[in-house]
């Protein structure tokens, strides 16, 4: 039969005496603990993303100018075209798309305009307009090419 728990024996425990510490508790230094604002934790955190994300940015390869196509270019070599653009290699954050336009307007006398876009991450189009030839003009071996608003290529 068992025992009611009320007629259990009682176990026994050992008991200590902290009191003989608490003076010495009391004599140590406490130390200094000084309290950081939880805002200039998160402060210093979204510094140290925006640095990094500006810093892979500007150090990444990927948005570096690789891939020019060119469209509308039937007489005009399409290397030329890439090559007076002056754009290939250079970052996305630094094409000036407007000047590009003008050096290949200006400098390759069959193209009539031209416009740069860009697209991210590194991928250019170059589109031209070319002059149509309306006259060709053979003088000794060369032939020249005269187009309706008069300018020769």
């Amino acid at each position: 039969m068992m025992k009611a728990r009320s007629q259990a024996r009682p176990k026994r425990h050992r008991r200590y005496d902290s009191t003989g510490l608490a003076g010495a508790w009391e004599a140590l230094p406490r130390p200094q603990v000084r309290h950081v604002n939880g805002k200039w934790i998160a402060l210093a955190v979204i510094a140290l993303l925006v640095v990094g994300a500006i810093l892979w940015v500007w150090l990444s390869d990927t948005l570096y100018v690789t891939r020019v196509s060119v469209a509308g270019n039937a007489l005009t070599p399409a290397q030329e075209i890439v090559q007076i653009s002056d754009i290939g290699g250079k970052h996305m954050f630094w094409v000036n798309h407007a000047a590009a336009s003008e050096r290949i307007a200006n400098g390759i006398p069959s193209i009539k305009s031209a416009r740069v876009d860009c697209q991210l991450p590194n991928r250019c189009v170059i589109k031209v307009q070319e002059r149509q030839p309306s006259v060709a003009w053979r003088f000794g071996g060369a032939v020249t090419w005269i187009a309706d608003d008069g300018m020769a290529f």
